[in-house]
């Protein structure tokens, strides 16, 4: 699948399907496959991803180790991969920003967007009223229910206005928390475009929460520029 963003941009974001197979780092056959059936023309630089909150320079055709987010100045294609947790997606096209980030309930927690994103945007003095954002399929809230263990960590942590109760089940609102981290530093929300996809219902693509350890099997994002060299 392939979007535009923003709308009338050079970048581009391509989200592997349930089709293409598994994307995990071990899958590189599949990868392999899915980045020339896309067309892309610079080697791909992807996350470790452990749901930290840990974002690095990107080094192009590299696996960035204990990393969930990626940023570059260069043209780099970023790649995330997710089943559930959100690919978020920013750009600047003033500066040729770009960045990819694995965020899910934990990731979010623990401050990827408030902490480790805000701190690179003002190490390299980026406007957040700059920035665009595109979130990428991942589940809602509708279908994201968590123990009453974690909904506790939720609310210690001071996020429990993202908690949602319903025949006494406590959910969690990914998008809403992700939206309102990107605002606290900056980022306007009429610069963020959401794809309205949930993972959970789409079968198009792989859902852990559906599936569990039975297809423990991810789709990829990959962001890009048109003239990626």
């Amino acid at each position: 699948m392939q979007f535009e963003f923003p709308e009338n941009s050079s970048y581009l974001v391509f989200s592997s399907e349930v089709g293409d197979g598994a994307m995990n780092l071990s899958n590189e056959k599949n990868i392999d496959s899915f980045v020339e059936k896309i067309g892309l023309s610079a080697p791909l630089s992807q996350a470790q991803q452990i749901h930290g909150s840990k974002i690095v320079k990107a080094k192009t055709g590299t696996v960035a180790s204990g990393a969930d987010g990626l940023f570059s100045f260069d043209k780099t294609p970023l790649s995330v991969r997710s089943a559930d947790c959100i690919p978020i997606l920013l750009c600047d096209k003033k500066s040729n920003f770009s960045c990819a980030i694995h965020s899910g309930r934990r990731g979010l927690l623990g401050k990827i967007i408030s902490k480790s994103l805000k701190k690179i945007l003002q190490k390299y003095k980026l406007n957040p009223l700059d920035i665009e954002v595109f979130l990428g399929p991942h589940i809602r809230v509708k279908n994201y229910s968590i123990s009453d263990l974690d909904a506790k960590t939720v609310e210690k942590i001071g996020f429990k206005k993202y908690l949602y109760y319903k025949n006494n089940l406590k959910y969690f609102d990914l998008t809403s928390c992700a939206l309102g981290e990107l605002e606290k530093i900056g980022i306007s929300r009429d610069n963020i475009t959401d794809c309205d996809i949930d993972t959970f219902e789409d079968e198009r693509f792989f859902s852990y929460r559906k599936s569990g350890a039975k297809q423990p099997a991810v789709f990829m994002t990959i962001f890009a520029r048109q003239d990626a060299k």
